[in-house]
């Protein structure tokens, strides 16, 4: 969803500095004018591209370089796990819920609405693609995996199981 939390704006500041880059920008949503406009004021319009909602996002992921979550406020982002999957070195805005997954060694964090430690953290994954591609594919089957998502699941229920025996017999 093209909304303002997700943080957008940001990343067409970005480009602003760094006219070697361009950007894609897959969704639909309320935001989307906007975004377009303040493309044109900052003149990095032919280096954005928006094609809207799509169904199949993730077949896009093996044409990036670095995919930028660069959220406000978030819940956990599927397109970011997906982004993993594929092996894409992150840049992240540093969000409470992903300090249970995230260390400054696995990604490139930035304080949201900070555009200066954004772009410092551009430098750093470009810098070390290899190792932060690495480390996105490390993260996925660590954490999101089919299999480790399996096993956290099987050992919370098997946690509730236990207390619910340990309450019974009390």
């Amino acid at each position: 969803m093209l909304v303002y939390r997700k943080g957008f704006s940001q990343l067409i500041e970005l480009l602003k500095s760094n006219c070697d880059i361009a950007l894609v920008i897959i969704g639909e949503g309320p935001e989307r004018n906007n975004l377009e406009t303040l493309a044109k004021k900052n003149n990095v319009l032919d280096r954005i591209w928006l094609p809207g909602f799509r169904n199949d996002s993730y077949s896009y992921y093996k044409y990036f370089d670095i995919y930028a979550h660069v959220s406000y406020s978030e819940g956990f982002g599927l397109a970011m796990l997906e982004a993993l999957s594929h092996k894409i070195p992150l840049i992240c805005s540093r969000l409470d819920i992903y300090r249970e997954y995230f260390t400054d060694e696995d990604v490139s964090y930035f304080e949201a609405g900070n555009v200066c430690a954004l772009n410092k953290a551009l430098y750093i994954i470009r810098n070390k693609l290899p190792f932060y591609s690495k480390k996105s594919y490390d993260l996925f089957l660590k954490y999101f995996s089919d299999e480790a998502m399996a096993k956290k699941h099987k050992e919370y229920y098997e946690s509730i199981i236990s207390d619910n025996k340990k309450f019974l017999l009390e």
